[in-house]
């Protein structure tokens, strides 16, 4: 198998807002990290935002060093633009049943390209930082989970 997906971030439940901070406890080089989130609401009512609003921010850092920083509106756009397809986002309104976004973050020009990609052992302590809301697009979100997983280089050699 030369490329394989693994759970960065097991489904968390994380509250109505704060920051979680998310180690890359990775060796090989990843691809894309994909985050999902996802509520749960208890009435039925319009949104104020879109679902993938309540992801304020993205980071990416090692130490001090920012390397990557996006909202998750902003996230998925660029996915959008990077590869022609919109990320999922499965909305919802009905009382009792969740909704879904997923939000992609790519290293290279497509999924597994062996130029570009983010090699961990080169980073002293890579981390990813999500900061959220679970009201920012509906204001009766009861529940949240957030998930991360990566897509990294199995047993196919490269050096991005």
């Amino acid at each position: 198998m030369n490329y394989r997906e693994v759970e960065i971030l097991g489904p968390k439940d994380l509250g109505t807002t704060g920051t979680e901070v998310i180690e890359i406890n990775v060796i090989d080089p990843l691809s894309a990290i994909e985050l999902i989130w996802q509520t749960t609401v208890v009435t039925a009512s319009l949104m104020l935002a879109p679902h993938v609003a309540c992801i304020s921010k993205i980071e990416l850092v090692d130490g001090s060093d920012v390397l990557v920083g996006l909202s998750g509106e902003e996230a998925q756009a660029l996915a959008f633009y990077a590869t022609g397809r919109m990320p999922l986002n499965q909305i919802s309104l009905v009382a009792a049943e969740y909704m879904k976004s997923v939000i992609p973050i790519h290293f290279g020009r497509k999924l597994f390209d062996r130029e570009l990609a983010l090699a961990p052992k080169r980073f002293r302590n890579p981390e990813l930082k999500v900061t959220w809301d679970a009201d920012a697009a509906h204001p009766s979100v009861v529940a949240n989970q957030l998930t991360a997983r990566g897509y990294v280089f199995d047993k196919r050699p490269v050096s991005p």
